[in-house]
């Protein structure tokens, strides 16, 4: 299982020994990492260097990489004690592109993005310390392995695609958001579904 750990550049330093510690866990348990480029978890000053070197181009490009790997990833991992918009952003983005999210904050320092207690059943939060780091982690993992999609293909008459294509972009939202949200809701109100629901 794929997992992309991000954190924002500008936190790099004060919470390194963090980083570290939480890329080689996920490593340890198991999963594999996107992109691997432990280069800039073992030197974080080497990509902090090439983004102000780099400038605004850098900027994008650095962007770009992190959407691609958040489309690549089956978990994304983020430390979001930093507090930062694009940190928030990239939470929401991946949510948006149902990916389970674990949002890893140090103990005491909850981002404002998350207090006001975003609800989402693919987004597991989690505070830690130096000494339960590894437990909060492999606890997360487990719940966000629950949370992944599986994949479903399937044929439809061109008609439907293009009703499909006219919806989404009519609702600014993807088919796969949208034909999953029409099952969620018919889901909601099948009554034999609901009572065998109960009996899980």
């Amino acid at each position: 299982m794929r997992v992309f750990f991000h954190t924002y550049v500008g936190e790099i330093y004060k919470l390194s020994q963090y980083h570290k510690k939480i890329y080689t866990i996920i490593s340890d348990l198991g999963y594999d990492h996107v992109p691997v480029d432990s280069e800039y978890i073992d030197n974080p000053e080497k990509l902090i260097t090439k983004i102000e070197k780099g400038g605004t181009q850098a900027k994008i490009t650095r962007y770009k990489e992190c959407i691609k790997n958040l489309q690549l990833c089956d978990i994304f991992v983020i430390e979001v004690s930093s507090n930062s918009l694009s940190a928030g952003y990239l939470l929401h983005e991946a949510l948006n592109n149902s990916r389970p999210v674990i949002a890893l904050y140090h103990e005491g320092e909850l981002p404002n993005f998350l207090s006001g207690g975003l609800e989402n059943e693919k987004l597991v939060t989690i505070e830690y310390n130096s000494s339960n780091i590894k437990v909060q982690l492999e606890r997360a993992l487990e719940l966000a392995k629950k949370a992944v999609d599986i994949r479903f293909n399937f044929f439809i008459p061109p008609q439907l695609v293009t009703y499909l294509n006219w919806t989404s972009s009519m609702l600014r939202i993807s088919k796969s958001t949208y034909l999953r949200k029409l099952i969620m809701d018919d889901m909601s109100k099948n009554r034999d579904y609901i009572k065998l629901k109960k009996t899980f």
